[in-house]
């Protein structure tokens, strides 16, 4: 009787770890458009090819009225973009387009290819009050 009533409840708490790991933030590409990405947005954390990766430490983003800029990538060229169901082309040849993984507002993961390495970064968007923190 005893191991049933162990055996119950560790099912239960597995179920509900699985139903906390799948839930987060409300993370998805739904709210996904040209208005709800424009801003600024940091690198908090990047993958290359699987493995974290410092190099890009400080990386930021920006999207406005239809504009795409990065403080890495084509020494801040600014390019145009737009999006395409989850995907942003930015008019640079390398890269050219962005995979969005996840987004909310505070938060989006995006994968590319550069000169044939892939990447996976998880911005933060940047707001005022980041700014005044900073300060």
């Amino acid at each position: 009787m005893l191991n049933k009533w162990i055996v119950g409840i560790l099912s239960l708490v597995v179920m509900l770890l699985l139903l906390t790991a799948c839930a987060q933030e409300g993370d998805s590409t739904d709210d996904l458009n040209e208005t709800t990405i424009e801003g600024e947005w940091e690198i908090t954390f990047a993958l290359r090819n699987g493995s974290p990766t410092s190099t890009i430490d400080g990386g930021i983003f920006t999207f406005e009225n239809g504009a795409f800029s990065s403080n890495f990538i084509q020494d801040g060229m600014p390019g145009n973009y737009e999006l395409d169901g989850e995907t942003i082309i930015t008019g640079l040849r390398n890269p050219e387009e962005f995979h969005v993984v996840s987004y909310s507002d505070r938060r989006m993961i995006l994968k590319t290819t550069i000169s044939g390495f892939d990447f996976e970064f998880e911005l933060e968007r940047i707001t005022n009050e980041d700014e005044h923190s900073i300060q």
